[in-house]
């Protein structure tokens, strides 16, 4: 027996769907040109993948995480050893390298916070709903933590940070990332007095983080519609390069990727070079106090705020249009899976029940014409078999 609120829900549905078919999308099927293709294609893109099953979230979300930190291994790499007077170089090095990371998991479908909070305004404009959308950000924000932990853990295990010019460069660059604060600690572990900066150098250590991740993020989060800018795969990647690379020359702070560095702080409490002079214990809480988590909020407000407000309030009518378009087909898939004639993957894609029902009948049908078939063999040898069995038979009368 169909309950009163399964009834109201069904007819909420059926009303909203004839309220909505009544519109034209016709225009969301031709072209705008490179910024508002790409910004609908990035908008369609960023929902569908707050979709996908938890599960997948978070794999994908490690995968985003492994190939971050394997960027600023090969940043480290190419620049270890390196002195002061070549700062440049190591600068424009970084710019040319880290960017290959972010193009990677373009392509292979992984999956960052700092992409994901773009999902933020379909929220804002109810097409999606903000539970999943919450749900999507942690999931794979916990995902790109493990996969920063993988790499360390699995470079400990290569004996890597016992390379003391690989050691000074990731304590360099940590350090550098903490700004006035990362310089006082660093004078302090040499002094051999080891105490905590004072209150000031924290605070302004995690505002400059927090601007620096809006910054990081505001060119980062550009990425997504850029995908969706050309036709041209080619002309998508040269595009993204230069917005990767601005972020990385400028030193901005990606907060995903530097749980890399949070991660291999700790593991170099375990394996360093000999005789070098460690940092307090508390440094890596420290760095993600005033670096990791002020920079993942930044990278929040410039990448789900602040660059998709500015390419929204330029493409309006037509993103409302997509809204309504989205609100559609949610509606549509909704009264269906009610109804039984659907299920969802664990993409977020609706499959039609009819359409399994129907791929199983060929599959059957096909599979009986094989048993008669094979049954025909069968009978074709037995009788040919009777035939060549026969004269022997009257030979012997």
């Amino acid at each position: 027996m169909i309950k009163d609120e399964d009834i109201a829900y069904i007819s909420k549905l059926n009303e909203t769907i004839h309220d909505l078919e009544q519109i034209d999308y016709s225009a969301l099927n031709v072209s705008h040109g490179f910024q508002t293709d790409g910004f609908l294609g990035g908008f369609t893109a960023v929902i569908k993948k707050i979709k996908y099953a938890l599960h997948l979230q978070f794999l994908l979300g490690v995968l985003g995480g492994i190939i971050a930190a394997s960027a600023y291994v090969a940043v480290v790499y190419s620049t270890k050893g390196m002195p002061s007077s070549l700062g440049w170089l190591k600068t424009i090095l970084s710019g040319l390298i880290f960017p290959g990371g972010i193009i990677m998991i373009t392509f292979l479908g992984g999956s960052l916070f700092t992409s994901h909070s773009m999902a933020t305004l379909p929220v804002m404009l109810n097409a999606v709903d903000k539970k999943p959308f919450f749900k999507a950000l942690f999931v794979t924000l916990l995902g790109n933590m493990t996969g920063a932990l993988i790499v360390p853990i699995i470079f400990m295990g290569t004996g890597a940070f016992k390379d003391e010019a690989f050691y000074n460069a990731m304590t360099s660059t940590i350090t550098h990332k903490m700004f006035q604060m990362g310089d006082v600690l660093e004078e302090s572990v040499h002094s051999g007095l080891n105490t905590a900066p004072e209150l000031k150098l924290w605070i302004i250590a995690i505002v400059s983080s927090l601007f620096s991740g809006i910054l990081c993020n505001f060119l980062v989060s550009t990425t997504l519609p850029i995908t969706f800018s050309s036709k041209y795969p080619m002309a998508s990647v040269a595009v993204m390069f230069f917005s990767l690379s601005f972020f990385v020359i400028s030193g901005y702070n990606h907060g995903p990727a530097n749980f890399f560095f949070f991660w291999s702080w700790i593991v170099m409490y375990i394996q360093h070079p000999a005789g070098v002079e460690m940092f307090p214990w508390w440094g890596p809480l420290a760095f993600l106090v005033v670096n990791v988590i002020p920079a993942l909020f930044g990278n929040w407000l410039g990448g789900g705020l602040i660059m998709p407000l500015i390419l929204y309030s330029n493409n309006k009518d037509l993103t409302q249009l997509l809204v309504k378009k989205v609100i559609l087909e949610r509606a549509q898939v909704a009264l269906k899976e009610v109804n039984g004639e659907v299920f969802m993957t664990s993409t977020g894609a609706a499959i039609d029940t009819q359409f399994l029902e129907d791929i199983k009948k060929e599959r059957d049908r096909k599979a009986l014409e094989k048993e008669n078939e094979i049954l025909k063999e069968i009978t074709k040898k037995e009788i040919r078999k009777k035939e060549l069995e026969e004269p022997d038979s009257d030979r012997n009368s």
